[in-house]
């Protein structure tokens, strides 16, 4: 056997226990460590976590959303009749007004509108102007008309920007870029005009509250490296802005977090920058750094323009305490939405369900979660399609659902989710208060949990069979998974599965497979040792106290037990060699059966002795009566030999048939124990004791010596109770030696 397996043998279970508990708590306090990029040894445990997440949502199935939102959807019958997106701004332009019409509360664009419209060819009608200008032709007062009615016609960006600003309910998207190769190639100019265009927006960044002992820099956000902003012509004319792209897990790409906060350059509430920001009082906000300033994403936004419809007014509030914890609050009236938001600045996303709802049988239109409408219709005026009361008093969200726009993401629910459902789902959330947050304490309940399980199982799998193993193991996992996923039901807290499964699978297979191995391998060795001289079930009982064999003794109080066949010498005179054998051989396994069956322990054969002794290796209180039973048993059997012998005639001589045994038993203290050396041992007795049964034998011609000492110790009424003992003066003889 190699060295570390014999060294691994040595080990018991409830230290191999012990062991497999720590290494899963080790992995997963190195989960719990790397928030980001995960270790090579835990990142398939944690991409198993993100599965069991999953699960949970598809085990609960789909929820209703409220009526509060609505999809105006960049369809793929929009994309067919209104051309190839982009549209010219004056579509947009339609859509605002007519959805601005139809009483929309809050207006939302999933999109973000970075370039100027070209496509009324306003470049080519600035050249032409230019051009008659310069020849003289542009003074006359009809043409001057014209030309600029035709370039106010021709200016998208201002007619979408009128619009915008006419509705004052709308907040345009924007996107950062979260990988800084992306942007590399861009100068820093570019970078403060993409910046600029965004902060020169009203409510374009939020005005946290920092606490003394606070750090912007230190929180644990994930900066961006560049903005896509919107033109500044828009961004002006807009109620607000809200960034709309998230960042999918980067082990599976699936949707899990909303982030609330995105941080980018800047100072926040530096003087004469418009916007809510110069109200911050400075010593809360003004925070020397280039990654300082902080943004809010669509949802949110839209949640304040909407709130604010409904309340009169409504903000966002959000605050930096001392232990860099991050809060966030919408206030709307009376009405407080707390919105749980992790170290990260992000709230987990409770998916409502797939997109598309099942087929109905009563209607052939397909049916979704959130209500959705084509634009085209909606700019068409088609009521039918589109009816005006469908988005009164609603939140409408302009966002892409053709898949040939690739705005589709990856939900629990659904492959292919489009990403302006993802805002829905978050405002949904806020409005029912059904979130799912990861409480502060899940990393301690884990631990608990992975330690009581360890513990347990230390305690409990080395008393049950492989099979009550089995069934205990099977029903704490499936217990851990039910109360999981109770609390994620009716908590909607977010606690780790895989942890502790493997915590319990682990500890119940390491311990399993040490028994099977190497407790197996103890107990073969146990019986292999002691089954030629002990009954099974003492070596039943050793194995199950775990008493190994090894060198050395101990002592007790123990009986003795010496017999042998009277004048067997005179046996071999008369006997050949092979009738001897056959004799003994027949002689001694009917008396070793006795012996044994009353859980005598056969020290050695010397012949036609039997040198046996009871009461070790396992403690038996009645060892003086168990002798003198199986005295007595011996006594019988050979009684029956005898008339065996005499049936078998001629076979053997009367010498045989009229043989006689002699016993001797003697109780007191008694060395039993392991005598000899470590490659070779055998299991015997020593003492004086054992010198007087060893006499009594030899003094009891055809009768069985019992010493004073167990008649003294164990009652001579109770042995005499026996069938067979009757008194000193008949066939038992007493010695008076202790």
């Amino acid at each position: 056997m190699p060295t570390w397996l014999t060294r691994f043998s040595r080990l018991n279970s409830t230290t191999l226990g012990l062991l497999l508990t720590l290494v899963v708590l080790l992995l997963f306090w190195l989960d719990e460590a790397h928030q980001t990029q995960k270790p090579f040894v835990v990142a398939w445990l944690h991409r198993l976590e993100l599965l069991a997440s999953d699960l949970r949502f598809r085990t609960r199935g789909p929820m209703a959303p409220g009526p509060e939102v609505v999809i105006a959807a960049i369809d793929e019958q929009s994309v067919d009749e209104l051309g190839r997106w982009p549209w010219p701004y004056t579509v947009q332009a339609q859509l605002i007004r007519r959805l601005t019409s139809y009483g929309a509360a809050a207006i939302g664009y999933d999109v973000v509108f970075s370039s100027s419209d070209a496509s009324a060819g306003l470049d080519n009608l600035q050249t032409i102007k230019s051009s008659l200008a310069a020849r003289g032709y542009y003074n006359d007062a009809e043409l001057q008309a014209l030309v600029e009615h035709t370039l106010a016609a021709a200016d998208h960006d201002q007619l979408f920007a009128t619009a915008l600003q006419e509705s004052g309910r709308t907040i345009l998207g924007y996107f950062f870029h979260w990988q800084c190769q992306d942007v590399a190639h861009l100068p820093e100019s570019e970078l403060e005009r993409f910046l600029h265009n965004l902060t020169i927006s009203t409510n374009a960044r939020y005005a946290p509250r920092v606490e003394p002992g606070a750090s912007l820099g230190a929180l644990h956000l994930s900066p961006a490296c560049a903005v896509e902003s919107n033109l500044p012509v828009l961004s002006q004319a807009v109620w607000g802005n809200g960034f709309f792209n998230s960042r999918p897990d980067t082990d599976d790409g699936v949707i899990r977090y909303y982030p609330l906060i995105a941080q980018y350059r800047g100072r926040m509430g530096v003087p004469g920058e418009s916007g809510q920001d110069a109200a911050v009082p400075a010593q809360q906000a003004v925070v020397p750094g280039k990654q300082n300033d902080l943004f809010a994403p669509l949802g949110i936004r839209l949640l304040e323009r909407y709130l604010q419809e409904r309340y009169g007014n409504a903000s966002t509030l959000v605050s930096i305490n001392a232990d860099q914890k991050i809060k966030v609050w919408l206030v709307a009236g009376r009405q407080r939405f707390e919105i749980p938001a992790d170290e990260q600045g992000r709230m987990l996303v409770n998916h409502l369900g797939p997109s598309e709802l099942a087929p109905n049988e009563t209607t052939a239109r397909r049916q979704y979660r959130f209500p959705r409408y084509a634009i085209v219709d909606i700019v068409k005026g088609r009521e039918t399609a589109a009816p005006p009361e469908a988005f009164r008093d609603k939140i409408v969200i302009i966002g892409a659902t053709a898949v040939g726009l690739a705005d589709q993401r990856i939900t629990p629910f659904d492959p292919a989710f489009p990403g302006v459902e993802t805002h829905a789902a978050v405002i949904d959330n806020v409005l029912r208060q059904r979130f799912l947050m990861a409480p502060w304490w899940g990393s301690w309940c884990t631990t608990a949990n992975i330690v009581l399980v360890g513990i347990g199982f230390i305690l409990l799998l080395p008393r049950l069979s492989a099979l009550r193993g089995y069934i205990i193991t099977t029903l704490v996992m499936l217990g851990n998974v039910g109360l999981n996923y109770a609390l994620f039901i009716t908590q909607g807290w977010v606690l780790s599965i895989m942890y502790p499964l493997l915590a319990t699978f682990v500890v119940w297979l390491g311990m399993t497979l040490y028994h099977f191995l190497f407790e197996q391998r103890r107990s073969r060795y146990l019986r292999r040792t002691f089954s030629t001289y002990v009954s099974p079930e003492l070596v039943t009982m050793m194995v199950r106290e775990r008493i190994e064999p090894r060198l050395g003794g101990s002592s007790g109080m123990r009986t003795a037990y010496f017999t042998d066949i009277a004048s067997f010498s005179s046996f071999s005179e008369v006997l050949s060699a092979t009738q001897l054998v056959e004799l003994l051989n027949e002689y001694l396994s009917a008396m070793t059966d006795i012996l044994v069956a009353e859980g005598g322990t056969l020290d050695k054969y010397e012949g036609d002795a039997i040198v046996a002794f009871f009461g070790a290796p396992i403690a038996q209180p009645d060892h003086a009566a168990r002798a003198v039973r199986v005295a007595l048993e011996m006594q019988h059997a050979l009684a029956g030999l005898r008339e065996k012998w005499h049936a078998e005639e001629d076979k053997w001589p009367d010498l045989v048939r009229q043989m006689r045994m002699r016993i001797g038993i003697s109780s007191g203290e008694i060395v039993t124990g392991n005598m000899g050396s470590t490659m070779r041992m055998n299991y015997t007795m020593m003492g004086d004791v054992v010198n007087t049964a060893a006499r009594l034998e030899a003094a009891a011609k055809s009768m069985v010596s019992i010493s004073y000492a167990p008649l003294r110790r164990y009652s001579w009424q109770g042995l005499m109770t026996l069938h067979g003992v009757r008194s000193t003066k008949s066939r038992w003889w007493a010695s008076s030696r202790p």
